[in-house]
């Protein structure tokens, strides 16, 4: 194997390394969070099952669905108490459950959010660990970190990091307020809600790790071109992983050598798909110098 393209292999390495370890955090919280729900709609049950007072009709209920009660109630007949009764049951535990899902769901997405420290670092470092090989040595500035993090880089896609977890987050919560809206909500069958709501989470769960994956790669390729780029790199080789999950795109440009000028993420450069692993490395003869460790090594033989 080309000494570049080890040297790159192992950076790409440390960078899926660093993710790995954020993403067990992110599983960690998504387990307490799913817990969270099922002990947060028992809680709801219990305390619907008997009398609502005013301040707890307050706490949970927006507005206007106050509004809509209070119109139902000057509507109806004195008679009608047991109907009056089962909307503010009904309703109020509807919106217990939305407030309580958008809320762990909110939480969540801050929790996906800080995985832009990661890309920032991934990006960095794959930079200036490749521009010090080239023998250069130069920083990037902060300024065009935060610039490459809030450009969107997606085919087809002009939602941002940010943009896409946002979407995400009020894609579950009006999946949820869907089904609540069209079912009686049974104190009954909040085992089944739970389950439903907790599906929804494993579902976002595994929407995030995709893109932390997909991502993580980008950025590191991004921060590798940077470095072609500022070191006067013209040429570039792929380098894909050679395993049975490798896709056939990517096995087809494996070790093949382009232009750096006609570099097309997507097309000749990774990221090529969801989940890319693939990488780079520079067209150089001149091996890069070796590190602290290889050269310890070498002294030892």
């Amino acid at each position: 194997m080309n000494k570049w393209e080890s040297r790159q292999l192992k950076r790409l390495d440390k960078a899926e390394e660093l993710l790995n370890y954020r993403l067990r955090q992110l599983y960690k919280t998504y387990q307490v969070s799913n817990k969270n729900v099922t002990q947060d709609l028992n809680i709801l049950l219990n305390q619907f099952k008997g009398t609502i007072t005013s301040t707890e009709l307050n706490s949970v209920m927006s507005f206007d669905k106050r509004l809509q009660l209070l119109n139902s109630v000057n509507k109806l007949l004195l008679d009608q108490e047991k109907v009056i009764k089962q909307f503010v049951k009904t309703n109020t535990f509807k919106q217990g459950i939305s407030f309580r899902v958008d809320f762990e769901l909110e939480y969540l997405t801050d929790k996906q959010k800080e995985l832009r420290s990661l890309y920032s670092d991934v990006l960095v470092k794959s930079f200036n660990t490749l521009t010090e090989d080239i023998g250069i040595a130069y920083t990037l500035p902060k300024s065009s970190v935060n610039s490459i993090l809030n450009k969107p880089w997606v085919k087809d896609d002009p939602r941002t990091f940010i943009q896409r977890i946002d979407y995400n987050r009020k894609s579950i919560i009006k999946d949820v307020n869907k089904v609540l809206e069209q079912s009686k909500v049974e104190f009954k069958s909040v085992r089944d809600l739970t389950k439903y709501i907790q599906s929804q989470n494993n579902l976002n769960l595994m929407e995030a790790t995709r893109v932390a994956r997909t991502e993580t790669n980008y950025f590191f390729n991004e921060g590798t071109r940077l470095g072609y780029e500022r070191g006067g790199v013209k040429k570039y080789i792929y380098s894909a992983v050679n395993d049975n999950r490798t896709s056939e795109l990517c096995l087809n440009l494996d070790q093949r050598e382009f232009l750096l000028s006609n570099a097309v993420q997507g097309e000749n450069y990774p990221s090529m798909h969801v989940n890319c692993r693939s990488t780079t490395y520079p067209a150089i003869e001149t091996p890069p110098p070796l590190s602290e460790l290889e050269s310890w090594l070498e002294s030892q033989e």
